[in-house]
């Protein structure tokens, strides 16, 4: 009987464990992953709904941008997609704890159309570093923070290399 019991209590335990604030850790993982392999790097802007909450609230605090809503996303995707038509993002690390995932990604691209006031001149990103917090509620991301490497960001478009 206390061997049960103590399988119970074990069972129980790890399961609280894994739906910390009651999403799983990998699912918020799988959700943050999602978001940068089909809406980035296969231009699918149409299911920023299904990953991202209406009232999603952006802080960019690498130029201290705010933003609210998941339209700023898909009002900036297009911009964005035609800038860098052939951008992609590959992630090198994801840390998920409770109800936040932190990822780093680098990104490669080539300036194509003008973006942030900058006019293109086929200036190469390569391996441009990134790094976001994302929070999920309900499995959907509801508030980020994104910090972009916008020394070297800025320096490549302007082909300062």
């Amino acid at each position: 009987m206390r061997i049960k019991l103590l399988l119970i209590t074990s069972f129980v335990i790890v399961t609280f464990q894994q739906f910390s604030f009651g999403q799983n850790v990998e699912v918020n993982k799988a959700i943050v992953k999602r978001y940068f392999v089909e809406v980035i790097n296969q231009k699918n802007a149409s299911i920023v709904d299904s990953i991202f909450d209406k009232d999603y609230q952006l802080h960019g605090l690498d130029d201290g941008s705010e933003g609210k809503g998941s339209d700023i996303i898909k009002n900036f995707l297009p911009e964005f997609f035609k800038a860098f038509p052939d951008i992609h993002y590959t992630i090198s690390d994801i840390i998920a704890e409770k109800d936040k995932v932190v990822i780093l990604t680098r990104a490669n691209g080539t300036h194509k159309e003008e973006i942030f006031g900058i006019s293109p001149n086929n200036a190469r990103l390569n391996n441009l570093s990134e790094i976001f917090i994302f929070r999920l509620t309900n499995y959907k991301i509801v508030e980020g923070w994104r910090q972009l490497d916008l020394y070297n960001f800025f320096k490549r478009l302007r082909g300062d290399s």
